[in-house]
């Protein structure tokens, strides 16, 4: 199985959450809202077998984390 990629991306006025999968994005006014949903996510996608990589950017579009989810 493929390995699936998500995005958590400043927008205006919040954050994007965004994932290669046919899922709708998602936008949050908390970061820290977006980074707890963003990781529930990963983990139940990796409990279907698939392997998860979480990509965080900051404000300035620069990456602050890279987080993996490893399928069961």
């Amino acid at each position: 199985m493929r390995q699936v990629e998500m995005t958590l991306r400043p927008g205006s006025e919040g954050w994007w959450l965004d994932c290669d999968l046919p899922l709708e994005p998602t936008y949050y006014c908390s970061g820290g809202n977006a980074e707890r949903v963003a990781g529930e996510i990963a983990i139940r996608i990796s409990d279907t077998g698939r392997d998860v990589r979480l990509v965080i950017f900051d404000r300035n579009l620069g990456i602050v984390a890279t987080r993996r989810y490893f399928g069961a």
